[in-house]
């Protein structure tokens, strides 16, 4: 019908970008396991994991526009499903981002 499908992320906690706007910015990555069958979501060093849950109902979005000097509303796009993240992100910690003195030790380690 030439309406988009959007979808909606519902996730748990709240995103801090230490006080600056997030106009502009990109906020995560969101990909997928090879098999579909969940959604990954990195935001800086954390990766969440969710699924895709059906809408009981969809929900449409609109927005004002003008047409022939009348204000209209018209269709942007319609929801459908959403990408659940129920659980805590998991950290992402490479050995790049730990202080030096850990760092030396497993390498000692790795070496023995």
């Amino acid at each position: 019908s030439g309406v988009e499908e959007w979808m909606l992320i519902d996730m748990q906690g709240e995103i801090n970008n230490g006080g600056r706007p997030f106009d502009k910015e990109m906020l995560c990555n969101i990909g997928w396991r090879k098999d579909n069958s969940e959604a990954l979501m990195l935001i800086g060093h954390h990766l969440l994991e969710g699924k895709i849950v059906p809408l009981e109902k969809p929900y449409l979005v609109i927005a004002p526009g003008e047409q022939d000097g009348k204000k209209i509303m018209h269709a942007e796009g319609i929801i459908r499903r959403k990408l659940v993240f129920k659980l805590r992100p998991k950290p992402i910690v490479t050995k790049h981002l730990m202080k030096r003195g850990q760092y030396d030790k497993m390498n000692e380690q790795e070496k023995e």
